[in-house]
């Protein structure tokens, strides 16, 4: 297991880790804050999940478009900025300073180094959202350096999203770099830290809750046995959705015939698919926690909170079996489109081989028809062995533009002497007419 596995490893637990920590947040008290930090940690799921797992079972990167494999992450920087601008000190907004435009010009000149190498949407798209979440971050933090004396609290999660944004700055500009060894290269060891700080965002915004006074209402035993209810359901879908995507990726390679590597880009394909279908799972099931927890919430008779309670479960189960059916669905249609394109492309390169043969076999066939006709006329003529010897040099000399180097030569037995247009000289004894 080399370094990039290890580091797509880190990064899909990361994700996987923060998700559940953002979901299971968001279930006990649905705030924005925790809706943004799970929208941040889906997103970075989504394109996560299949680069990993793509890396994990055919030990190459996936060869796709570059829309597919940003996608998630283009998603996720804009949430991570939403997110910032949402979790500062609202008191924060009327601070000017100049230091808060400082990212601005440094990280212009970083994107311009990134465009050299291509990606112009993708870089272009992410310098501006994290420089925007970082001028956010700078802001709150000099509004609290300014104002802690006055009881102003750390925005915990403003810092932690300010290091993350710097580390990825820094990470991306250090890959424009070449280097030797990959135990000298600092790249990964700000990737490593980058994924162990994102992963206490959804705490952080918890933190700033409480430092604002906001506080989770009291709770029935019926809503914290929903609450587990909803917890547990979301650790199926996503942890039954990640090995259960690996196992169809899994199939699918090994019933891609060897050597067809073309078929590859459909299990990249799979598992981009499973990924936005766990997404949009969770998603809709975060939809139906915000609705459903200030209904039930509102409710005071229990055989309504009861009632109310057995529809969101049919709704969680319905989804997840619609959710199984239309990934086993994509699956095996992407696999029968992947497998009989390998098929068709095989076909055709049969044919194409066979008419290759087919004719070099007419040419061959036509020369020495000729050659035999021609040697004939001339032995009909009475012209000697030596111009008879001199023909087949020459033909075979002719030959030799049109078969290239599996041309063995124009030869013969003539008037029961062997002639050889390449002149090769028999051994003594060699009897043309029972050799091999």
């Amino acid at each position: 297991m080399n370094i990039a596995t290890v580091e797509n490893i880190v990064m899909l637990l990361s994700a996987v880790t923060g998700l559940f920590i953002s979901v299971f947040r968001y279930i006990e008290t649905p705030k924005r804050g925790w809706l943004y930090v799970t929208g941040f940690f889906l997103a970075h799921f989504l394109s996560d999940y299949y680069w990993a797992a793509y890396t994990f079972i055919i030990h190459d990167d996936p060869d796709v478009s570059a829309l597919m494999a940003y996608f998630g992450w283009n998603v996720a920087f804009a949430l991570l900025m939403a997110a910032a601008i949402h979790m500062r000190d609202p008191a924060s907004k009327k601070l000017f300073h100049p230091l808060v435009f400082l990212p601005i010009p440094l990280n212009i000149a970083q994107v311009i180094l990134y465009l050299q190498y291509g990606g112009y949407f993708n870089n272009i798209w992410q310098g501006t959202c994290l420089t925007i979440a970082e001028c956010v971050c700078v802001q709150s933090l000099l509004y609290y350096a300014k104002n802690r004396k006055e009881g102003a609290k750390l925005p915990l999660f403003n810092t932690l999203a300010l290091s993350y944004i710097l580390m990825e700055f820094s990470m991306w500009t250090i890959s424009c770099f070449h280097y030797p060894d990959w135990k000298l290269d600092p790249y990964y060891v700000l990737e490593f830290a980058g994924y162990i700080t994102i992963v206490f965002l959804a705490e952080a915004v918890g933190r700033d809750y409480r430092n604002r006074g906001v506080v989770t209402g009291r709770m029935t035993v019926n809503g914290m046995r929903l609450r587990m209810l909803l917890q547990i359901t979301a650790s199926i879908i996503i942890f039954g959705g990640c090995i259960g995507g690996l196992q169809i990726a899994s199939w699918m390679k090994d019933s891609i015939p060897e050597g067809a590597e073309d078929g590859y880009g459909s299990i990249a394909v799979t598992l981009f698919v499973i990924s936005v279908v766990l997404a949009a799972l969770i998603g809709i099931l975060m939809f139906f926690i915000s609705v459903r927890y200030k209904k039930m919430r509102s409710v005071e008779n229990e055989d309504d909170m009861r009632s109310s309670r057995t529809g969101f479960i049919t709704t969680v189960i319905l989804s997840f079996v619609l959710m199984c059916i239309s990934v086993i669905f994509t699956s095996r249609l992407i696999y029968r489109v992947s497998v009989d394109g390998v098929r068709e492309s095989g076909e055709d390169t049969t044919r194409l081989v066979a008419a290759e043969i087919e004719n070099h076999l007419a040419a061959a066939s036509a020369a020495l028809e000729v050659t035999s006709d021609t040697v004939e006329t001339m032995m009909k003529r009475g012209e000697s062995q030596e111009k008879l010897l001199i023909f087949l040099t020459d033909q075979t000399d002719n030959q030799k533009k049109f078969f290239e180097d599996d041309m063995t030569g124009l030869y013969g037995l003539i008037r029961g002497e062997y002639m050889d247009g390449l002149g090769w000289e028999p051994p003594e004894g060699y009897d043309p007419t029972t050799r091999d």
